[in-house]
């Protein structure tokens, strides 16, 4: 029988740090998952705005044997979240929950536990939850769980034995490159017209930056070279994405900060930061994050203004597969989203899925039903006819029907 322990506010989680980090390690969860990470997002991402109103709070549950060693550890950030305009009481999963605008995307959420332990600590987690009254909630939330993940058969079992309403939901697709002990091996799992996509636009690249002095592939791996390294890959990153680039968030390029100061150093997971040069011109960066047997393709940018058919983005992540077999690992993975790229130099697609588990007390019944009135009146509101007041006449584009 494991024992509960209840960790209110992050001091308290930060106070076990050490058995969170030796349990992340047994447990083989993303990095994602390890107090590097997680301890960067909440010192940036806690007091970001909650939508209707309130703050976040750090909250824990922790599961000891009977030597006091912990088998099962599962963070939430407890918040208000609206729900159709009505206000809920929600546990994120740490690492989730943050404005779209500061949104890290924190993928492959779960809860840790050694592999020996899942279902025992599922099920303690879903007693300590519901065993407390001081501790109100109406919804658990876990994003982007990986759908192969263990951890989650084990939680939708004890959810819904203890009679909670359980949602789980597709919400995407991972791309991986599923690697093999060559590079040619690699080359050899794809479809022939991926192969002929890869192999030209590498062709074509160095054929090109020959012209410029050549090319350079840097890996970005000494501290004192971060802080020009991170500054490269953002340049190249709003080159990429322009005005919409996600280091405009204070709270990103914080989190980032941190997260790559830590990782650098090999603390919970390695950085894998790569500049791809033409001549003297960086092209392409990578932000990738090696953990475990697997390097995650995290984040990138790239110059929009070179010749057609000249593609530095690919041809990066080539040479970063090609160096990740070299090293021994055996997943690349690109993780969430749609991407020719990723489809192109990818072997294998993970569904990604959000568990969401909801109470089913008469609080939450009410809720629901209010819910539901709420939906109604706004459906009844969009769908009735529209009527201009008279003494605000209709705009020219509504008249011309919007051409």
């Amino acid at each position: 029988m494991l024992r509960p322990e209840l960790l209110i506010g992050f001091d308290a989680i930060v106070a076990i740090e050490d058995a969170w980090r030796g349990l992340y390690e047994r447990s083989g969860a993303s990095f994602s998952m390890s107090p590097t990470w997680l301890s960067a997002w909440w010192r940036a991402m806690h007091d970001a705005p909650v939508d209707p109103f309130g703050k976040r709070t750090g909250f824990g549950v922790g599961l000891r044997d009977e030597q006091g060693e912990l088998r099962g550890l599962a963070l939430f950030c407890r918040r208000w979240a609206r729900v159709a305009a009505v206000p809920r009481l929600r546990l994120d999963i740490l690492g989730s929950g943050e404005p779209k605008a500061d949104e890290v995307c924190t993928d492959y959420a779960t809860v840790l536990a050694a592999p020996e332990d899942r279902d025992d600590v599922a099920r303690g987690l879903v007693a300590a939850l519901l065993g407390n009254g001081a501790l109100r909630w109406d919804d658990v939330v876990l994003p982007m769980m990986r759908r192969d993940d263990p951890m989650l058969d084990a939680l939708v079992r004890a959810f819904v034995r203890r009679g909670l309403d359980v949602d789980l939901a597709r919400t995407g697709t991972s791309t991986m490159a599923t690697l093999r002990p060559t590079f040619d091996a690699y080359l050899a799992s794809l479809p022939k017209k991926h192969r002929y996509a890869i192999k030209r636009s590498v062709s074509d690249f160095e054929s090109w930056a020959a012209g410029l002095g050549g090319h350079t592939f840097e890996r970005v791996d000494r501290p004192a070279d971060l802080p020009r390294g991170l500054e490269t890959l953002i340049a190249l990153h709003a080159a990429r994405w322009g005005a919409s680039h996600l280091f405009t968030s204070r709270r990103f390029h914080r989190f980032h900060e941190e997260v790559t100061r830590s990782m650098i150093e090999g603390v919970d997971a390695k950085l894998d930061l790569w500049i791809l040069r033409a001549g003297e011109r960086p092209v392409a960066a990578l932000y990738n994050i090696a953990a475990g047997r697997t390097v995650s393709n995290y984040q990138a940018g790239r110059v929009m203004d070179l010749p057609r058919g000249i593609k530095p983005g690919i041809v990066a992540n080539v040479y970063a597969l090609k160096q990740a077999i070299a090293d021994g690992f055996t997943e690349y993975d690109f993780l969430p989203g749609e991407a020719l790229y990723k489809h192109q130099l990818g072997n294998a697609e993970l569904p990604v899925v959000t568990l969401r588990v909801s109470r089913s007390d008469a609080r939450a019944v009410g809720l629901d039903l209010l819910t539901s009135v709420v939906r109604r009146a706004a459906w009844s509101i969009d769908s009735a006819p529209r009527r201009s007041r008279g003494d605000v006449p209709p705009t020219h584009e509504a008249s011309a029907g919007g051409d």
